[in-house]
């Protein structure tokens, strides 16, 4: 890695490291995602599916439930032990978690069907982004699907690398521009909880981008 690789690097391991530090926090809860609920019940998740920027597992741990084998990476490593947790006490087997960098290869070459995404882009810098997909697109099979949620604004101190949680449309596909093909993509108003007390109306654009066949 570059200097201002290793730097963003640190920069996402320290600041994501600090929130899961306390068992309280905004990103570990125990119900999926409303829109992942969704994709699954109308058969839009299939085969093998990344939850890429796992947190605590919810979303990975609800699709594993449902039959899928799941893997949630997350680059905080007190996150995936906690996703760990909760794969035990609830005994769910076909689910596996693993504390590495999205922004670099982590094995899984050529192996998902599906890809699902409710936090990691908008985190990343913008010349992660980039090598985000660029991984993304070497992790997954050709014709998988990717299902992309990233924030259009936020103003709040709960919200680690909050300059970065404003993604504007263009950034998406000027990221997945080599290797994929954006099939959908549209900007919604919705509710985000920052914290047990906080929650702000924000913005985010729901994306859907298939890997080139």
């Amino acid at each position: 890695m570059s200097n201002s690789q290793q730097e963003n690097y640190h920069e996402y391991l320290q600041g994501w490291e600090k929130i899961y530090a306390v068992r309280e926090n905004p990103f570990d809860v125990t119900a999926p995602y409303e829109w992942i609920v969704e994709l699954e019940a109308e058969g839009k998740i299939r085969g093998v599916v990344l939850d890429a920027g796992c947190g605590a597992g919810h979303n990975t741990l609800y699709l594993a439930a449902k039959g899928h084998d799941a893997v949630g990476v997350d680059i905080a490593p007190r996150a995936i032990q906690r996703a760990k947790e909760k794969a035990n006490e609830r005994r769910i087997q076909n689910a596996a978690f693993l504390a590495a960098n999205l922004c670099e290869s982590f094995g899984y070459e050529d192996f998902f069907d599906s890809v699902i995404d409710i936090g990691c882009f908008h985190s990343l810098h913008k010349e992660d982004q980039i090598r985000y997909a660029d991984v993304l697109k070497k992790v997954c099979k050709s014709g998988a699907t990717m299902y992309l949620r990233t924030l259009n604004i936020v103003n709040s101190a709960n919200v680690p690398v909050v300059e970065q949680a404003q993604t504007q449309e263009r950034q998406i596909r000027e990221a997945f521009s080599d290797g994929w093909k954006i099939e959908k993509i549209e900007w919604k108003e919705i509710e985000e909880r920052l914290s047990p007390e906080e929650t702000v109306e924000t913005g985010a654009w729901f994306a859907r981008i298939a890997k080139a066949v």
